[in-house]
């Protein structure tokens, strides 16, 4: 009687160790779903926050104006922005509409938005950096205005260029191309291709001119010179700086 006790003690007693064991197991299992949910909220509040920070729904109706036309981004609408900075998309990601640095004009008021990221060089400040996707620039008393959700700088005269063809003026410039000289307004832009088109607008005017380009373009910003189809600032002395072409590598200019 005594070992059938101390046998059925022993069963007990293991049937105990088996229990508390696999309570355990359950609780460290419920521990681990916990622990794998919490994490798997953080990762995708990490991703949808990322996305949304490559997301800008326009404001206003913005315009471009290129290949000789006038083209509308109504109010509401999405601009999805590339993590490269080099193209951004209307409406979807798989979108065929697609905006490069060709600055979108915002109504009321003199004001722009980049939708790519863009170098900005004023050579008389030495001021040298980049401008991130939905950044407004705008005209105000005084230097330009340069503003997105991180913040704001001043921008005195200077040109903004997108690494590729385009700029875009803050000051009163002259134009040479194809043989003549053309006086445009701040706010103006133009896209210089070598051996192909040259594309200009006039902020003041509303003016679009597109024709084939034979040789140089360059613009005279009275003390100091752009060429516009070598992407090169040219100095009075002779002095010769090349653009950066990746503006994302640059450090921003608006922390």
């Amino acid at each position: 009687m005594k070992n059938l006790r101390m046998r059925g003690q022993s069963r007990e007693k293991a049937n105990g160790r088996s229990r508390r064991k696999n309570l355990r197991w359950r609780q460290n299992a419920v521990v681990m779903a916990v622990s794998l949910a919490a994490m798997a909220v953080v990762i995708f509040s990490a991703w949808f926050i990322m996305r949304q920070d490559g997301r800008y729904k326009m404001p206003v109706t913005g315009y471009l104006y290129q290949y000789g036309g006038e083209y509308k981004i109504p109010a509401g609408e999405t601009l999805l922005f590339s993590d490269e900075g080099g193209l951004a998309h209307v409406g979807r990601a798989d979108s065929s509409q697609v905006l490069d640095g060709t600055p979108v004009y915002l109504e009321p008021g003199d004001r722009f938005l980049l939708a790519v990221d863009a170098v900005y060089r004023d050579p008389r400040k030495n001021v040298y950096g980049r401008l991130t996707p939905g950044t407004v620039v705008q005209q105000v008393k005084g230097p330009s205005l340069a503003e997105n959700k991180t913040g704001e700088a001043s921008l005195d005269r200077g040109v903004i260029f997108d690494g590729s063809n385009v700029y875009i003026f803050l000051e009163k410039v002259l134009v040479e191309f194809n043989g003549r000289k053309v006086e445009f307004p701040a706010f103006s832009y133009v896209r210089a291709v070598p051996g192909g088109m040259i594309s200009i607008f006039n902020f003041e005017t509303k003016e679009f001119v597109q024709e084939e380009l034979v040789g140089e373009a360059r613009a005279d910003c009275v003390d100091y010179f752009l060429s516009l189809t070598g992407d090169t600032l040219i100095y009075p002395d002779g002095r010769r700086e090349i653009l950066a072409n990746q503006p994302v590598k640059l450090p921003s200019l608006i922390e």
